[in-house]
């Protein structure tokens, strides 16, 4: 099993298909103003950041170490930009900093694809979801989706009509394959955190189920 972002060419597929999903919100009629898109939902960062430091923070040291942080999957794979000082761990200063700059995203969801591939062919029929993170299910929502025939999944949160997902810190679940690697399985042990800098995940993943 091998996680990586997009390849070139399933980068340009991405982005048609996104742009043929949000092109209609951007659209200015002549005499109607433009339709903008929905605003992310609301986030409080201090109580974000009090509930993951009494979660997460196990020994009680006021610091999260990368022992801790396993448990929160989506949180060690945000460290490299919640982590400023790089000494390896993360103060509550350093958290509440990041959920600031969650707080002042003005775009509401992001678009966010997985394209799941076998040895020689995609596997559709992969159902995967995204869970946030227990520190930030107060604010968030599930998304969800299936691959199909080309192995493509677009998530959309529960019940949306449209797809996208907040910006926030989520682990990734898939099932629904008896050929799914282990740490995909619930209680799932990988993360991604959906923000705008996060250029590991701009266009995507691509999740390798091997022999």
């Amino acid at each position: 099993m091998r996680c990586a972002p997009f390849f070139r060419d399933f980068t340009v597929t991405t982005a048609w298909i996104y742009l043929a999903c949000l092109g209609p919100a951007l659209l200015v009629g002549c005499s109607s103003a433009p339709v903008l898109p929905p605003p992310p939902p609301p986030l409080d960062p201090p109580a974000a950041t009090v509930a993951a430091m009494q979660m997460v923070d196990a020994n009680k040291s006021s610091s999260l170490d990368r022992q801790e942080m396993a448990a929160y999957p989506s949180l060690l794979s945000a460290l490299p930009r919640i982590d400023t000082d790089q000494d390896g761990t993360v103060t509550s200063v350093e958290l509440q900093n990041r959920f600031n700059t969650y707080d002042q995203m003005a775009i509401g969801v992001l678009p966010f694809t997985c394209v799941i591939m076998g040895e020689k062919a995609p596997v559709e029929g992969v159902q995967a979801k995204l869970i946030p993170e227990p520190f930030m299910s107060t604010w968030l929502k599930p998304a969800s989706g299936t691959s199909d025939a080309t192995g493509q999944i677009i998530f959309k949160v529960d019940g949306a009509t449209e797809p996208g997902v907040p910006r926030g810190l989520y682990r990734l679940e898939l099932s629904g394959n008896n050929r799914l690697p282990p740490q995909f399985l619930a209680p799932t042990r990988m993360g991604v955190e959906l923000m705008m800098d996060n250029r590991e995940i701009e266009s995507g993943m691509l999740i390798r189920l091997l022999k």
